[in-house]
């Protein structure tokens, strides 16, 4: 079974306020990227990973992220596109034709597992396509545009998605030509695969898989990786 990665690290980061593009942002002295990379390269089921950067980062991040920290799993960069899905579409198309599974993460959670990649990877070859999350905790209310609470959501029911999502790497090439054919953009890649009619299934991911969106979240980022470098 051949399963390849693609890493999406072409966002901007605008809410983070910062000049420098959140992928390459530091925490404790390195660039956020090289977290997210070193931890899904070190998975043993993962191939190979493509990434995908910005506009004009392709050099740089060869340079001053893969080669300087040897992420030698690292086997191709492209640029992106406008949305996170063009992005994603880019990345596709470097995929080997052998490629069996195809696991999509955001370059911004850096704390990705091997157990969440196996057991996503598990989950994909079985049922086609499966998806990360964690139960929501809070409750949600459905609220309209005058911020008024319109309905109360069944939490029981609820899950807050992260990534990786993995697919049979045919399934989602399928999936996303259609779906950029007919000018359809989904919230992530799962959204696409079930408007095309495809079943998708949610394997537990973990609270520690954080999304760098935020000046807090970098904060909380390194508490984190000083909490487990002790």
């Amino acid at each position: 079974m051949k399963v390849y990665a693609i890493v999406v690290a072409a966002g901007q980061g605008k809410r983070m306020g910062s000049k420098v593009q959140k992928p390459y942002l530091e925490i404790l002295g390195r660039p956020l990227l090289f977290y997210t990379l070193k931890n899904i390269t070190a998975s043993p089921l993962i191939n190979g990973v493509g990434l995908v950067v910005g506009n004009g980062m392709v050099d740089y991040s060869w340079q001053e992220i893969v080669k300087a920290y040897g992420l030698d799993g690292v086997v191709d960069i492209v640029e992106g596109g406008i949305e996170r899905q063009d992005s994603v579409y880019c990345g596709l198309k470097t995929l080997p034709e052998d490629t069996d599974i195809v696991l999509i993460h955001d370059g911004a959670r850096p704390f990705i597992s091997s157990i969440v990649i196996e057991k996503t990877v598990a989950a994909a070859m079985e049922y086609g396509a499966a998806i990360t999350g964690v139960r929501v905790k809070d409750t949600i209310k459905m609220v309209d545009e005058s911020y008024k609470v319109m309905q109360t959501l069944n939490r029981s029911m609820l899950w807050a998605v992260q990534t990786p999502q993995a697919f049979k790497a045919k399934l989602l090439r399928d999936c996303y030509d259609k779906a950029i054919n007919e000018e359809f953009y989904g919230t992530d890649d799962a959204s696409i695969v079930e408007w095309a009619g495809f079943e998708v299934r949610v394997v537990d991911g973990e609270d520690k898989n954080i999304k760098i969106t935020t000046p807090f979240d970098l904060r909380m980022a390194e508490a984190m990786i000083r909490i487990s470098e002790k």
